[in-house]
């Protein structure tokens, strides 16, 4: 990997259609039947997001908690990697290296994907079927600072830095982030 093809603070989002890690965890547990029907019910382009720290690491968020690991250069061909459009200053590159502490080794948040399925496919299911937002008042009181899941620990990142990604950084999705108009794809 070529160090000057990636900026710390790059985001990279790993597309559905190549990566089913989660998935496949998510099929152990529910079924084969229960995750096709939540796939294609979502039709989410992103499914995991990690951001970069420079030297070929990253930080993500994975079933295992909050890791730190070196980038397999494999997934250099795979992933989608997004730069702020306004790149972040030296100052703000520090200010992230210096949060990892923060969140390395934190556990993952499995209520909060849980949560974030749910709630995604609500608001699929709103654009077709006037619904309540039955789950709008949890979505403003569910908060876990101490486990993260991947699109959460990348939006609280940027939150610290000064540039909220989303207005709850909780319900915050790979998807977010890739359509956020402060965001481009590099790659």
């Amino acid at each position: 990997m070529k160090e000057r093809m990636f900026e710390i603070g790059d985001i990279l989002l790993f597309p559905s259609e190549t990566f089913h890690d989660i998935e496949d965890y998510v099929k152990e547990v529910l079924g084969e039947e229960v995750t096709s029907v939540i796939r294609k019910l979502l039709g989410y382009k992103y499914c995991h997001a990690e951001i970069y720290l420079g030297n070929g690491y990253v930080l993500a968020a994975w079933t295992n908690g909050v890791k730190l690991y070196k980038l397999p250069l494999k997934l250099l061909k795979e992933v989608h990697v997004f730069r702020k459009q306004l790149p972040l200053m030296p100052e703000e590159k520090q200010k992230l290296l210096n949060l990892v502490p923060k969140y390395w080794n934190l556990p993952y948040d499995f209520t909060s994907y849980i949560l974030n399925a749910y709630y995604y496919l609500f608001e699929k299911l709103t654009m077709i079927f006037p619904l309540p937002d039955l789950l709008a008042d949890f979505k403003t009181k569910y908060e876990n600072k101490q486990e993260m899941i991947c699109s959460e620990l990348v939006a609280r990142m940027y939150k610290e830095i000064g540039y909220p990604i989303e207005t709850t950084e909780e319900f915050t999705t790979p998807d977010d982030i890739g359509n956020s108009k402060m965001f481009v794809r590099i790659f």
